[in-house]
């Protein structure tokens, strides 16, 4: 099995894979990543008290990517460029 090279998530890419509704605060998936994955699926899975999303291989804190989704930029203090 072949993996995709890790890049950068942008703000684009985000948009591209996943689609979020701020009155139910879920992210749902607009492309299958994966055969795990089925496009509409709420994103992601429960890891202690925050949901953890895999995009592209790396692992993001939904509450970080709300922001970058919304604002277009990672959170101040993000780990994530």
């Amino acid at each position: 099995m072949t993996r995709k090279p890790r890049t950068k998530l942008t703000a684009v890419r985000l948009r591209q894979v996943l689609a979020y509704n701020p009155a139910t605060r879920e992210f749902r998936w607009r492309v299958a990543l994966s055969n795990r994955v089925r496009v509409g699926m709420v994103a992601g899975g429960a890891y202690g008290r925050q949901r953890r999303i895999w995009i592209d291989g790396a692992r993001y804190a939904a509450t970080r990517l709300v922001v970058l989704y919304l604002t277009g930029k990672w959170p101040p203090g993000a780990n994530r460029p």
